[in-house]
Parts: structure tokens; sequence; C-alpha cells
């Protein structure tokens, strides 16, 4: 795919923050525990922003995953759950009194702790219609999604519940 591997070119401010954080992050980790990619969003030459995955050894640790904008973050956890954050450098944090900082520490500490579940829902061709996932930050429970809220048990075929480990 396009863009796979190519080096992002971050724009001064959250871009080159969070990329600077995740490398210090994912040192912390024991050694070989996940590996850290850095790139450009595949499948858009024209976007020089930073996407990142962090990828666990342990097959069931949740993927951790995201795209920085600007200002704006998008993070995935797990598989399909996603949850983006428009003006997240500006204070749009979604726990009141921390800095976009802090709560992304607290996020990725939610994630590669492990502990929490996501479910995936699948229709009858076996493609994702839905998914959510909730964890605990700072004492608040945060959900990441994807797909509509409402789906049809006529839709709904499957569904994958997967409770993910600690790295």
């Amino acid at each position: 795919m396009p863009n796979q591997g190519k080096a992002p070119s971050p724009v001064p401010g959250l871009e080159t923050e969070i990329i600077a954080l995740l490398q210090q992050l994912s040192k912390q980790l024991p050694t070989g525990a996940a590996k850290l990619l850095l790139s450009r969003v595949a499948g858009h030459p024209e976007w020089p922003n930073p996407y990142f995955e962090v990828r666990p050894r342990n097959l069931r640790a949740a993927p951790f995953s995201g795209v920085i904008v600007e200002t704006d973050l998008n993070l995935t956890i797990g598989k399909f759950a996603a949850r983006e954050s428009p003006g997240f450098a500006r204070g749009a944090t979604i726990v009141k009194g921390l800095t976009a900082e802090e709560e992304f520490r607290s996020i990725w500490r939610a994630v590669t702790t492990g502990g929490f579940t996501e479910e995936v829902y699948y229709d009858r061709r076996g493609t994702v219609t839905k998914a959510r996932a909730k964890i605990l930050v700072e004492n608040i429970e945060l959900t990441f999604g994807y797909g509509g809220g409402f789906i049809s048990n006529l839709v709904k075929r499957k569904k994958e519940t997967l409770l993910y480990e600690p790295y």
C-alpha cells in the first residue's frame, strides 16, 4: 500500500509531542513486549501526518494505533474500537483537568495493562458492523467504538468478545 513504512512529516506541536511520548512509553515496556511502527497514513499519499501502531508480542494483548493531525487525535484500541478527539492539543481532552499528555499516558496505561474487553459484531458476510471497548482512565469509563449505535438483529450474525491481556 502507498505510504506504508514512509516516514511521516509531523507538524511541530501535538504531532511531534505524541511521537516523542510514544517512543518514550514504548521503551519503558519490557524488552520485546511490543513493536512501535511510525509511518504516514496508508492509502493517502497526500497526507504527511503521522500514523502509529504499537503491536504487542502477546497476541492476546490489545493493539494500540492512531493518527495525529495537527491538534486532533484519533486512537484505536484493540481490533476496531476507535475514538476521535478533535482539538485534543487545545485542551479538548476527555477527562477534565488532565493535559493531553497526561490523558494519553493514562489511556496507554489502561491499554498496555489489559483487563478490558472489546465486543465486535459481524454481519452474515463476516464484515465488521460494530465494535465497542470500554477502559477506565482516572476512574472514568471511556468508550471507544466503531459502527452505528443501532444494529438490527436481522443484520447481526456473530458477536465476538475479546478479553485483552497485558503486554
